[in-house]
């Protein structure tokens, strides 16, 4: 399950709700926030996932979706 006061899940909420806003220049830092902030297994995991949403070529949207 997972626990709504971790960081990583708190940044991802921020950065799809940053998504569902317009731009995603700001997604893309919050997500970025994640990886940075990512603790463990489960964290880097989906701070890969969501940035691998974000990016501006197919070679590193792959990197991250290869990380995640």
């Amino acid at each position: 399950m997972t626990n709504p006061e971790n960081i990583v899940v708190q940044l991802c909420v921020q950065g799809m709700q940053a998504e569902a806003r317009g731009p995603d220049v700001r997604a893309r830092d919050l997500f970025l926030q994640t990886w940075e902030a990512a603790e463990d297994d489960y964290d880097a995991c989906l701070a890969a996932h969501y940035l691998a949403r974000h990016q501006p070529t197919p070679q590193e949207t792959l990197h991250w979706t290869r990380n995640a």
